[in-house]
């Protein structure tokens, strides 16, 4: 397989979709890993422990959630970690540190963000970091399940970009491609408990990416009139000097978490309900109350623990 940047061969193992340092308080340290990977269509959940998790009793090994063998060369690999670690280290662990501060021009928005931008990270660093996020987990998705979340236009815009940035040999329709592209990048300066590592395809125009501690906003047409009220002051393009990234208040971070809380909850229920219609016969109305009571039972809130264990209890019932 050809590398999903650069077109050599893809010989590198382990790959990050996401940096381990960005999803950590979602999954655990590398290796030790706790991850749940709920698919809504299918309403099923699978379960991934690292190889030095105490809990990971099974001898087989098993595919991480977040890694891929041979989706990338060994020198994009290594140029990405190079700049990962760098945005780990200017940005991850110190925009929470008040001692910090100075590493940062803090000011407020119009409409009261709490805005960030780094001193000792470039704009094209920055916007690559996220860029290739999203690159890598749409691209992936693209080759296991013939399904992007990005336009393939879209993608190869990205690539390009991406490309050119990672050995620095930028071409002049690349730049003018990706410039039409603009980012918002949110984090939650008040918590590093992240949420969700998801999108939908539900969420288009603009794109919303959730990345454990990081939601990123896409739009890759232009932005209308309401857009721009809402985010024109964060939006964030390759031809700016330094990036915006929105800290706070922390009601923004937690009102995007249950937008995505909420359709995820929607899918898995409608798909899981279907499921147990066609095992018991019963008209979906009356299995959607007895999945809601359910439900209720173990959550008074959107909790996925609690809609699998609905789920998995019906279909015991039923399947007897």
């Amino acid at each position: 397989m050809d590398c999903i940047i650069c077109d050599n061969i893809a010989d590198e193992i382990g790959s990050h979709l996401i940096p381990a340092s960005l999803i950590k308080s979602c999954v655990g340290n590398r290796y030790s890993e706790e991850s749940y990977n709920i698919d809504s269509k299918t309403a099923n959940v699978d379960v991934y422990f690292g190889r030095d998790n105490l809990k990971n009793k099974s001898t087989k090994q098993k595919q991480n959630h977040y890694t891929r063998d041979n989706v990338l060369c060994k020198t994009c690999e290594k140029k990405l970690a190079d700049l990962e670690s760098k945005f780990a280290r200017e940005f991850l662990n110190k925009f929470r540190i008040e001692k910090y501060n100075n590493n940062f021009e803090i000011y407020y928005s119009k409409i009261g963000h709490e805005i960030f931008k780094p001193k000792k990270l470039t704009n094209e660093e920055i916007l690559a970091y996220f860029y290739s996020i999203v690159y890598r987990f749409c691209k992936v998705y693209e080759i296991e399940d013939n399904y992007s979340y990005l336009d393939s236009n879209d993608l190869l815009v990205v690539k390009k970009f991406l490309k050119s940035f990672l050995y620095q040999d930028f071409q002049e329709d690349c730049l003018e491609d990706i410039q039409e592209f603009k980012i918002l990048i949110n984090f939650n300066k008040y918590s590093d408990k992240g949420k969700f590592i998801a999108t939908s395809n539900e969420l288009k125009d603009p794109h919303i990416f959730y990345f454990c501690e990081a939601i990123v906003i896409l739009f890759t047409k232009k932005t209308d009139e309401k857009a721009e009220e809402l985010f024109g002051e964060i939006l964030n393009t390759i031809k700016q000097e330094s990036t915006k990234i929105v800290v706070g208040p922390e009601m923004l971070y937690e009102s995007m978490s249950d937008k995505i809380a909420r359709i995820l909850a929607n899918d898995f229920i409608t798909n899981a309900v279907n499921i147990i219609t066609d095992l018991n016969k019963k008209p979906y109305e009356l299995n959607l109350i007895e999945f809601n009571t359910l439900f209720s039972k173990y959550n008074d809130g959107i909790d996925t623990s609690a809609l699998t264990k609905a789920f998995d209890e019906l279909k015991k019932k039923y399947s007897s």
